[in-house]
């Protein structure tokens, strides 16, 4: 809805018109009348400042202009983004897929462990508590020296 037709008259109106037709509305329109609605007439304000400032006018329509444009570019990119993925491109990796299954050509592999062994091949979700808490512990030591050998080194 254009200001135009906010105020009630065509667009080739003159600057009499737009003012006479403003003074006409905000009369019927004003909060302090008995037909008083403050949002009508607010919109009726607004629509009178555009049309009797020239500048303003001119500001919204190459705001209203923007916008829409905007609005038809990205309307274009989601139409061609919708015709790419209804071409019969496939991007996922199959070959990926089968490897993290075991399946196809990795059927046969030997699985990787799941977890670092002691010294009797125990891993640690088969040892006690006990056990389990003294081979963490001497792992991180294991990596506390040789990270400190590394560092004296450097």
């Amino acid at each position: 809805m254009s200001h135009h037709d906010t105020l009630g008259i065509p667009r080739d109106s003159s600057k009499k018109e737009i003012r006479a037709a403003y003074l006409r509305l905000a009369k019927l329109y004003h909060p302090d009348s008995t037909t008083g609605n403050n949002k009508i007439f607010l919109k009726v304000q607004h629509a009178y400042e555009v049309l009797h400032n020239p500048k303003l006018e001119y500001w919204e329509d190459d705001a209203i202009n923007e916008h829409y444009s905007k609005q038809r570019a990205w309307e274009a990119k989601m139409n061609s983004m919708e015709n790419e993925m209804k071409m019969d491109k496939c991007y996922y990796n199959f070959e990926e897929w089968e490897r993290g299954h075991g399946l196809g050509k990795y059927a046969n592999l030997p699985p990787k462990p799941s977890s670092p062994t002691n010294a009797f091949g125990q891993t640690v979700e088969t040892m006690t508590k006990e056990q389990a808490y003294f081979f963490r512990r001497t792992q991180t030591r294991k990596m506390h020296t040789a990270v400190m050998r590394l560092v004296r080194f450097l």
